[in-house]
């Protein structure tokens, strides 16, 4: 087969797995009534303000280590409070006062991230990380943590991520092979 048929060939084949890949992208798009929907809007809108998004990254970090709930409460309430609501005190709903659930009611009105960080800051501004509201938002958003992380990480243990990025080099059409040095060929 001459070169310039080769070429033509790889050429098509590319193209033909290209549309493949763009149609199954397409098609896998999350709908609002799934919860990749709510976690991908949630991660923009967490992402859209730089001081939360370092924020998110340090308490990430500091996750795995955090024992109870009323340990991550407390570190909820230091890493994602407001300045503005530390020194304020201030708080809203929570069985606090008609006042205070208005004024939460208004906050949610503005549109962009901004409305959504201070709402954040404002719920989790507990006056006891041992209250059993403080407890439940720990529980929450330890379990919040968890499920994303699966999305994003392969495997919660050793042996799961080696299975996983096996199956995935299997579907690349990936090997191990002894190509110089070690690693891994594409077949």
């Amino acid at each position: 087969m001459p070169a310039e048929a080769i070429e033509r060939e790889v050429e098509r084949l590319t193209q033909e797995l290209g549309r493949e890949m763009f149609d199954r992208i397409r098609g896998s798009q999350p709908r609002i009534y799934q919860t990749e929907w709510w976690q991908e809007r949630l991660l923009r809108q967490c992402m859209a303000d730089e001081w939360f998004k370092v924020q998110a990254f340090r308490f990430i970090d500091a996750l795995p280590m955090l024992g109870d709930d009323v340990e991550l409460a407390r570190h909820m309430k230091e890493y994602f409070v407001l300045p503005e609501h530390k020194r304020n005190g201030s708080r809203t709903g929570h069985g606090h006062g008609p006042d205070e659930r208005q004024q939460a009611l208004r906050e949610l009105e503005p549109p962009g991230a901004q409305w959504f960080i201070r709402w954040i800051s404002r719920m989790i501004n507990f006056r006891r990380e041992d209250s059993l509201y403080a407890r439940l938002c720990a529980r929450l958003a330890r379990c919040s943590a968890l499920l994303m992380a699966g999305r994003f990480i392969p495997g919660s243990t050793v042996q799961e991520a080696e299975r996983d990025s096996q199956l995935a080099r299997q579907a690349a059409g990936v090997h191990r092979g002894r190509a110089g040095g070690g690693g891994f060929v594409a077949q």
